[in-house]
């Protein structure tokens, strides 16, 4: 699986994949962050990764959902 061949110089790598090579890039853009994630995942085994992300990145969610192969998130123009 091929890592993230791009660091920036003012980036933070937050995790690495076996051969050593970036999966995760994080970097400071403007008034927010880019966080970048290299590879394909395997959706079915990564339940909850874009959930984590959001919540990480400071989101609230407003729509709930009891089936575990389904995430929604509800997003308006503008939010922050």
């Amino acid at each position: 699986m091929p890592g993230l061949v791009m660091e920036e110089k003012s980036s933070t790598v937050e995790a690495r994949f076996p051969d050593g090579t970036p999966a995760v890039i994080r970097w400071n853009y403007g008034k927010g962050e880019v966080v970048m994630l290299g590879g394909t995942p395997d959706w079915p085994k990564s339940a909850g990764l874009l959930r984590d992300i959001y919540h990480w990145a400071g989101g609230q969610r407003t729509i709930t959902t009891n089936r575990p192969d389904v995430q929604a998130n509800h997003l308006r123009k503008g939010d922050s």
